[in-house]
């Protein structure tokens, strides 16, 4: 990827992150079923199904695996298994339905692994020549183009292992990061946390994610109209002029 695209599109992530953060608040519905009636509707025209066996916590959050990492992000609902050996953030989908760049879920990954992995800004590499190379993958799995379509309708996922350097909450010292693509459709990105007994499930947990996440028509089109009147109808807030 060259070099000066990747730093860019780094920078939009971040600026769409900071900008939701200025809106987050005004959010009045902040349950699971509410968020997925909004990205279901026109506006995202995405599915979402809480997995068995897990219950919405009803709170929103911002969350960036470390210091290094150049862009954080807001995830809008966090569920629970109700054994407690997982946590799911979901992402707020409509943070990145205006964002043009298809890469966008590819350089989050990179940023979160490297910073993870080896504790190293990647925007910093920009300004080295002889920057830390990294084995990929030890770390992340790709999935093919068919599992990525049966997983969520996507094109492209990535499916990362980040290295906290402290357990989530005090509760959870794993974490696993699946980033999901589709071409001219608004990136997903969540976060998996497992306690010790849960990461033995991960393949189980994560298999009632995919089951429950879907892309749906292929004519969707970002509709800048039918985004603000689904956040009154369904979110209870008033956008930024600027998204």
């Amino acid at each position: 990827m060259n070099r000066n695209n990747y730093f860019q599109k780094i920078v939009c992530i971040s600026f769409f992150f900071f900008i939701l953060l200025q809106v987050s608040g005004q959010v009045e519905n902040k349950t699971f079923s509410a968020y997925a009636k909004f990205i279901v509707s026109d506006a995202l025209d995405i599915s979402w199904k809480k997995p068995q066996g897990f219950y919405d916590l009803k709170t929103s959050t911002s969350y960036k695996p470390d210091v290094h990492c150049s862009a954080g992000f807001w995830y809008q609902c966090m569920l629970q298994s109700n054994d407690g050996g997982c946590l799911i953030l979901y992402p707020a989908v409509d943070l990145l339905a205006p964002v043009k760049p298809y890469e966008i879920a590819r350089v989050q990954m990179i940023s979160e692994v490297y910073a993870t992995a080896i504790g190293i800004d990647d925007e910093l590499l920009h300004g080295t020549q002889n920057h830390p190379t990294l084995d990929f993958n030890k770390y992340v799995t790709t999935l093919t183009k068919n599992e990525a379509s049966r997983a969520f309708n996507a094109d492209t996922v990535f499916i990362a292992r980040l290295l906290l350097k402290k357990p989530y909450q005090k509760t959870y010292p794993y974490c696993t990061g699946v980033y999901v693509q589709k071409k001219g459709r608004p990136t997903m990105l969540f976060k998996c946390f497992f306690t010790e007994a849960g990461k033995q499930k991960e393949k189980e947990y994560l298999r009632k994610l995919y089951k429950g996440v879907k892309y749906r028509n292929k004519n969707w089109q970002y509709d800048k109209e039918k985004l603000n009147k689904a956040y009154k109808r369904y979110l209870n807030y008033k956008v930024l002029s600027s998204l």
